[in-house]
C-alpha cells in the first residue's frame, strides 16, 4: 500500500484503490491527460474458469485537475472500455472477484461482452495546519452475450469519500478518510433456442449450490454496502517513520426476484492492512501485513404457502481467509538525469477456504519472493524515459485438501479438483512496464507506454500473461 504517498496533503481516496486524479492532485500545477489504451490477455489453464481463457479491451481515458486557488483544487476524470472476455465457464455474473462465491452458472458458458463507465471528482481546500476534501466515484458497467444463454448484467456501483488531515508540530502529517460504498447489481438470463433452456446453478462455494433454488431461477439481484477507514501519518519530508493502518467492510445479499424475492445467501468481507516504514534519502525499510475475512451466509426456508416462503435459520457455510505478511528495502541512487531504484520483496501467504456442510476444505502455504528494479532519465530537461520491471518466484511449502465430499459423479467435480490443484502450484511472475513522455513544445507532452505480465504454474506447467498499450497526451 505504498500508494499511500499519494494521499498526504489531500483529499480522498479509496482503500487500496488511489485513482489517477489524486496521484495528479499532487502535482503543483494544472494538468489535463488523455489516452487511449489496448490489451490482451491469454490463460492456458483452467485455473479460474469464471475468468475465461482470455480477454480483449480497448478503451480511452482523461484527467484533470485544476487549482482555483492557492488553496483550493479540484480534480475529475472519464473512462470508458469495450472489452470482451472468452470462454468463461461456471459464472455468468459480473464482478465475480468481489461477489464470490455465490455466482450464477451454467455448464456451457461462453464468450462475453462488457461496457465499462467510470466517472471521479473531488475537491480539497488546504489551510495552514489542516486540510479538508472529498471524492466520488461512480463505476457503471454492462456484461452480455448474443448466444444461448444470454445473460445481461447490469452493474453500479458508487463510493463516496471525505478526508482530512492535520500538521503536528510542524514535521507530520496525520491523514483519515473515511468512504461509504453502495453496489448493485441485475442479472437476467436468456434463452431463445428452440430446443429449450440449459439448467443454471446458484454457486455456494467449492463445488456446492443450492438445490432446491437452482433449475428455473434466470434472475439475480445483488445488493451491497461497504465502509472503509484509513489512517495514515508521516513526515511532510517524507523523512523517517511512516505508517498507515486501513480497515474495509463490504457486506452484501443475493435476492432472487423470481421468486417472492427471496434472499438466497449474504457475504460479509472485511479486510485489514498496516505498513511501517523507515525512509532515509537513499534507503527505505518497511513491512506490511495484509489480512481478509469471508463468511458466507446461507438462508433456509420452508415451503411455500400463499406464494411466500417462511424463513427457517440462516446457516453460515463458507469461510476463506488469507494472512499475508512482507518485508521489502529499497535503495535509490541518483547519477546526473538518472534516477533508479532496486527493491527486493520477501513475505508469506497463507489461504484457506473451506465449506461446512458438506465439509470441503482447501489450505495452502506460499513463500513469496520479489526482485523490483525502476529507472527514470530525463534528457534535454524534457523527455523521459521510465520502466519498471519485477521478477519473483512463489513456492508452495504446505498444503492440504479435503475434498471426499466431491464424487466425479457431480458435475462441478472437475472445476473443483483443477482448482485445487493450480492453488497449490509453485509460480514464477514477472511483468514489465515502459513510457516514454516526449515534449513538443506548448506545454503539450506525449507519451506511450507498454505493460506486460505473465504468471507461470509449475507442476501442472500452464502460462497467464498480459500486454496493455497506452498512448496519449498531456497539457
Amino acid at each position: 500500500m505504498r500508494k499511500a504517498l499519494c494521499i498526504l496533503l489531500l483529499a480522498g481516496s479509496v482503500y487500496a484503490n488511489a485513482s489517477d486524479p489524486i496521484r495528479h492532485a499532487l502535482t503543483d500545477t494544472t494538468q489535463i491527460e488523455m489516452s487511449v489504451q489496448a490489451s490482451c490477455a491469454e490463460n492456458t489453464s483452467d485455473f479460474m474458469p469464471w475468468k475465461g481463457s482470455g480477454m480483449r479491451t480497448i478503451g480511452f481515458e482523461a484527467h484533470a485537475v485544476k487549482d482555483l486557488s492557492d488553496a483550493d483544487r479540484i480534480w475529475g476524470s472519464a473512462a470508458y472500455e469495450y472489452g470482451r472476455k472468452i470462454q468463461i465457464k461456471w459464472n455468468e455474473t459480473s464482478d465475480f472477484m468481489l461477489l464470490y462465491p455465490y455466482l450464477t452458472a451454467d455448464s456451457l458458458g461462453g464468450n462475453m461482452n462488457s461496457e465499462r463507465y467510470l466517472f471521479e471528482g473531488g475537491y480539497s481546500h488546504r489551510w495552514t495546519h489542516a486540510h479538508l476534501g472529498g471524492q466520488f466515484r461512480y463505476r457503471a458497467l454492462q456484461e452480455y452475450r448474443s448466444s444461448d444463454p444470454r445473460p445481461l448484467n447490469v452493474v453500479a456501483d458508487l463510493t463516496v469519500s471525505v478526508v482530512g488531515g492535520w500538521v503536528l508540530d510542524n514535521q507530520y502529517i496525520l491523514s483519515s478518510d473515511i468512504s461509504y460504498r453502495r453496489y448493485k447489481q441485475n442479472s437476467h438470463i436468456d434463452f431463445y433456442s428452440e430446443i429449450g433452456s440449459f439448467r443454471t446453478y446458484n454457486l455456494t462455494g467449492l463445488g456446492t449450490w443450492s438445490y432446491r433454488f437452482s433449475g428455473n431461477t434466470n434472475q439475480s439481484y445483488y445488493r451491497g454496502n461497504g465502509l472503509t477507514a484509513t489512517v495514515d501519518i508521516r513526515r511532510n519530508d517524507l523523512q523517517g517513520w511512516q505508517a498507515e493502518a486501513a480497515y474495509e467492510l463490504f457486506a452484501y445479499e443475493k435476492i432472487l426476484p423470481d421468486i417472492n424475492n427471496i434472499t438466497l445467501c449474504a457475504l460479509r468481507t472485511q479486510r485489514a492492512y498496516g505498513d511501517v516504514q523507515y525512509q532515509t534519502d537513499r534507503w527505505l525499510f518497511g513491512a506490511e501485513y495484509n489480512y481478509e475475512l469471508r463468511k458466507g451466509y446461507e438462508y433456509l426456508y420452508g415451503d411455500a404457502a400463499g406464494n411466500a416462503y417462511n424463513l427457517l435459520a440462516r446457516q453460515d457455510q463458507y469461510y476463506a481467509a488469507t494472512h499475508a505478511i512482507s518485508a521489502h528495502i529499497r535503495r535509490n541512487d541518483t547519477f546526473g538525469r538518472l534516477h533508479m531504484s532496486i527493491e527486493p520483496i520477501i513475505g508469506l501467504n497463507s489461504h484457506s477456504w473451506k465449506y461446512k456442510q458438506p465439509l470441503r476444505l482447501i489450505e495452502t502455504t506460499h513463500i513469496t519472493s520479489q526482485l523490483r528494479y525502476e529507472m527514470n532519465y530525463t534528457w534535454l530537461k524534457q523527455h523521459k524515459l521510465a520502466w519498471d520491471i519485477s521478477i519473483g518466484y512463489d513456492p508452495c511449502i504446505t498444503q492440504h485438501n479435503d475434498l471426499t465430499t466431491s464424487s466425479p459423479a457431480q458435475i462441478t467435480h472437475e472445476m473443483l479438483t483443477t482448482i485445487a490443484t493450480y492453488l497449490r502450484t509453485d509460480r514464477i511472475h514477472g511483468q514489465v512496464s515502459v513510457r516514454f513522455d516526449l515534449h513538443t513544445g506548448h506545454r503539450i507532452n506525449w507519451f506511450v507506454g507498454i505493460h506486460g505480465a505473465e504468471i507461470r504454474h509449475l507442476n501442472p506447467n500452464a502460462d497467464e500473461w498480459q500486454i496493455c498499450l497506452q498512448s496519449g497526451i498531456t497539457l
